[in-house]
């Protein structure tokens, strides 16, 4: 199993119930920082939330962590942002769970 090219540097991931996998990727200087949905076997990107690297809602500096919970609601540790968001299982956007100002 080879990820598609554009996935540089994965922190972490973790298998769903239905096979697939949530990943998130991208370290300091990548183009890239995401989560993503990918197929089983890891060649498709399915769903994605992020992009370039930045602190807006939709961006992320350094993905690094993942929790899924039992309805795969996505929680992503972003390391540089300090923050931690939670987003759908299908990678939309819901909220900041923990902010940079609880995170001392």
């Amino acid at each position: 199993m080879t990820p598609p090219d554009d996935v540089i540097n994965p922190w972490h991931a973790i298998q769903l119930t239905s096979g697939q996998y949530v990943v998130c990727h991208g370290g300091v200087g990548d183009a890239v920082h995401r989560v993503c949905v990918m197929s089983a076997d890891c060649t498709q990107i399915i769903h994605s939330h992020g992009g370039q690297c930045g602190s807006d809602t939709g961006q992320y500096d350094v993905p690094a962590r993942l929790a899924v919970d039992d309805n795969e609601f996505v929680f992503v540790v972003d390391i540089n942002n300090r923050r931690v968001t939670l987003l759908s299982p299908t990678l939309n956007y819901i909220r900041q769970v923990v902010s940079r100002d609880k995170l001392k």
